[in-house]
């Protein structure tokens, strides 16, 4: 019987061994089987050893490497090859290693260096390389170093060229340059945001060229509508300054005088006076060529011609004064002519040479034919009147002798003057004292001056004549004026006195604000009195700001009030 023991150890080998591995006896185990740390195995169960890494060409194992990869007579210590190399088959010593010489690399048989397409036989390389680093050619059997190209040229083969245009020296090779970049000064230099290089230049991109053209026809466009306009602007600038020159004008300072008369008719009373500001009359009646213009212009309307004495369409009337026109007509011809028809004090400031005591545009001559175009007899056998013996208007300014002192020619006779004023026979009881223009409507609108029918005594600076606005007479012409530059007072102080340039505050008929009050030097007694007047209404634009008649018409033009109405007698 078996001990214990021994059974215990039977059933560990039993373990151990497995199946196939039968208890090693002698160190002899059946083929394939092979002993293995005391036992038998398959070699298939035997473990793998790691396979070594190949060293690199000319590199070797020895027993000083301690398995590692050096190069010959070198020793491995202190983790690395050390010692000076042997270096051999080509390879050249480079500090505490071998490498290859320039351009040689190691070949594919033994790892010896030779030139491209060599092979090592008999300790040497031999054959004719097949190709030599740059700057180098074939010379037998090995590569010679050419000679250094002259700068700016590069080494193509055998030959020193220049590179392309899209191409820098890059070790003393042609290199192209990389994309989106050009050459400058040999180096490659990117191209600008929305460029792209194209054969050695940098371009706009097709779409920043697309958006550049777009831009610049736009600012074409714009230019050109710029032009346009501005030439538009010259053009009407140019017709209005032609327009303007249709009339000849003459500066009529501003001034006070006295207007009316209290030994005429009753429309001519009361004499009163009245305040003017600076402005400019035509010197003439317009005649018929100038206001051909304004109709060739297609601004006007061509007057009649079916009254006997109209000049219109008739030969050899050009100089003759414009008749058979209506108030509208002539108002679109004085507008077209950049001015208006004068006010009825206007024109008769004008006629009296600035408003002189004096009963005609001359004087107090009385009229004759060398003053005036008028109903006179021409002869003593002959029985027309009309016109100076003619019976017919005269050109303009044919009686020279009957101009005003400022040059203004058949204010007298030839043809009536429309006016913008409306008529009213009374209205000299209750006109403005500044600038009075007239009654808000009426029956028929001013006209002024006489005409080749008129008497005398009709030719006055004074006299008032009453005519339809829509009746386009023979008898009936028209002259233009426009707003001067002067300011209503004229810069004389006592003339700013006389219009009454203080302002006021009326608390009731006879009370007067003295903070409101006086400007312009009057004392504050005289702006008092000016208050006791029932007859005045307040004028003032703000407390402590004088009212200028300019001023309040801009601060009055949307609430369409007048001046007269408001700020002068009533």
């Amino acid at each position: 019987m078996k001990t214990p023991t021994l059974l215990v150890a039977a059933a560990i080998a039993f373990l151990v061994q497995g199946v196939h591995a039968p208890t090693a006896r002698a160190q002899q185990c059946k083929p394939p089987l092979v002993v293995f740390q005391g036992r038998c195995v398959h070699p298939s169960d035997l473990p793998k050893r790691p396979k070594a890494r190949p060293c690199d060409a000319g590199q070797e194992r020895t027993r000083l490497t301690k398995g590692r990869c050096c190069w010959p007579n070198q020793f491995w210590a202190e983790g690395r090859c050390r010692g000076v190399p042997t270096c051999q088959r080509g390879w050249v010593a480079a500090g505490e290693g071998c490498a290859c010489a320039e351009g040689k690399a190691p070949t594919s048989d033994v790892g010896a260096c030779c030139w491209p397409g060599q092979f090592w036989v008999d300790e040497a390389c031999r054959g004719i390389p097949t190709g030599c680093p740059t700057g180098w050619e074939i010379a037998g059997e090995g590569c010679a170093a050419l000679a250094p190209c002259p700068p700016g040229l590069a080494r193509r083969g055998k030959q020193c060229v220049a590179c392309g245009g899209d191409e820098v020296i890059v070790e003393g090779a042609c290199r192209p340059c990389p994309a989106n970049a050009i050459p400058v000064d040999g180096k490659c230099a990117p191209c600008p945001k929305d460029h792209v290089a194209v054969a050695g230049r940098c371009e706009l991109s097709p779409e920043a060229k697309a958006a550049a053209e777009k831009a610049a026809a736009d600012k074409a466009a714009a230019d050109k509508a710029a032009a346009d306009k501005a030439a538009e602007k010259q053009a009407a600038a140019d017709k209005a300054a032609q327009r303007a020159r249709a009339v000849a004008w003459v500066a009529i300072r501003g001034g006070d005088f006295e207007m009316g008369s209290n030994d005429g008719p009753d429309n001519e009373r009361p004499r009163h006076r009245v305040i003017l500001g600076g402005f400019e009359l035509g010197r003439t009646e317009v005649t018929v060529d100038e206001y051909a213009r304004c109709v060739a212009a297609g601004d006007c309307t061509a007057p009649e011609t079916g009254q006997r004495y109209c000049n219109w369409e008739r030969e050899g009337r050009g100089r003759h004064p414009v008749n058979c026109v209506t108030w509208e007509q002539a108002s679109r011809f004085c507008a077209w002519a950049g001015g208006r028809l004068p006010t009825e004090a206007e024109w008769e400031f004008a006629a009296r040479s600035r408003g002189k005591h004096q009963r005609y545009p001359w004087g107090d001559e009385e009229p004759n034919c060398q003053r005036a175009v008028m109903n006179q007899t021409k002869g003593v056998t002959s029985q027309v009147t009309e016109g100076c013996g003619e019976d017919r208007t005269w050109e303009v300014c044919s009686s020279s002798r009957g101009s005003t002192t400022e040059g203004l020619c058949d204010m007298a006779g030839n043809v009536w003057e429309w006016v913008s004023d409306w008529y009213r026979q009374d209205y000299y009881d209750q006109s403005p004292r500044t600038d009075p223009r007239g009654p808000g409507d009426g029956s028929g609108r001013v006209i002024r001056g006489g005409d080749l029918f008129s008497l005398p005594r009709d030719l006055s600076t004074t006299r008032r004549g009453l005519q339809r606005p829509t009746l386009a007479h023979a008898r009936g012409g028209f002259r233009c004026a426009r707003s001067g530059p002067e300011s209503a007072m004229g810069g004389d102080p006592e003339r700013d006195e006389a219009v009454g340039a203080c302002y006021w505050h009326t608390q009731g008929p006879t009370q007067c604000s003295g903070e409101w009050c006086c400007a312009c030097g009057r004392t504050e007694s005289q702006c008092v009195d000016a208050c006791r007047d029932p007859k005045r209404r307040d004028c003032r634009l703000e407390p402590g700001r004088p009212c200028e008649r300019a001023a309040w018409q801009r601060a009055n033009v949307a609430a369409d009030r007048r001046w007269e109405d408001w700020c002068q007698p009533r």
